[in-house]
């Protein structure tokens, strides 16, 4: 049997709100208040994203836009009457920068709560199509999802949440304490580099020829799937469970390592 890690994250809730407003309902013994408010930048391309959240989802999306937009949905649930729910939405700090090329976003709760699960801001993020030469992201806990094709670097070092993305071409430097790791398509640059302490690292994907890469968990599977007749050298260390490709002395090389968990290398 292999070995899955199962990471618990807070169930994510949808939620469609229009115009700049705060609405207030019970969530079983606890009421929820919610407001919506958006930023819309005029942006430069190659545009340069920096994100940073304590406890944020974070979704990202393409548009055929010069510009840049910010969806943020507060949320806080508590048993005190409307009024009181309301102005501890006032508790969440939101800060957008724009420097030339750069844009960037940071958030924070500053209010005290007892339950972090009672607070969190879903954050939606539309950017130029192709325009994008660099995302980072800096999260403690959450989710992140890229729904369209990305051709960027991306650096991340997040603490606690998946990460799901599309279409990914580029390099990128993930650095996660627990979570999951999604890459559904695309290809990988030289000097990739993906390290995970508690999580699952699963990517289909070209390599780029002659790059090194550098995948690892201490705790959790790595499924790697490559395009048939890939010319590339593996080096795993730990329990192998499967490896369609022959071994040879390639350009491209690809060192996976699991501490605790199993490695499978397929062909696609």
């Amino acid at each position: 049997m292999r070995l899955r890690i199962l990471i618990p994250f807070m169930l994510v809730l949808s939620a469609v709100v229009c115009g700049c407003k705060g609405v207030e309902g019970k969530v079983g013994l606890k009421r929820e208040a919610v407001s919506y408010s958006e930023e819309i930048l005029d942006v430069k391309q190659p545009l340069q994203l920096d994100l940073a959240g304590d406890l944020c989802n974070i979704e990202v999306y393409s548009w055929d836009r010069d510009q840049v937009k910010f969806e943020i949905i507060k949320r806080i649930r508590g048993i005190e009457e409307a009024e009181a729910l309301q102005r501890r939405l006032k508790d969440f700090y939101v800060a957008v920068a724009q420097e030339g090329n750069k844009v960037v976003f940071k958030s924070e709760y500053k209010g005290a709560i007892k339950n972090p699960a009672d607070r969190r801001m879903d954050l939606k993020v539309f950017v130029p199509r192709g325009g994008v030469d660099s995302v980072d992201i800096k999260l403690e806990t959450g989710r992140i999802k890229f729904h369209d094709d990305i051709k960027s670097r991306l650096n991340a070092q997040v603490k606690m949440a998946s990460t799901e993305i599309n279409r990914f071409e580029g390099v990128i430097n993930f650095n996660a304490d627990m979570g999951d790791l999604r890459i559904a398509g695309g290809k990988i640059y030289n000097g990739s580099d993906i390290s995970i302490n508690t999580g699952n690292i699963q990517i289909k994907a070209e390599f780029e020829n002659g790059g090194i890469y550098c995948f690892q968990t201490k705790m959790g599977n790595i499924d790697l799937s490559l395009p048939d007749g890939s010319p590339v050298s593996f080096e795993n260390v730990g329990a192998t469970e499967v490896n369609d490709f022959t071994s040879g002395d390639y350009k491209t090389k690809v060192k996976l390592l699991s501490g605790l968990g199993k490695i499978s290398v397929r062909k696609y």
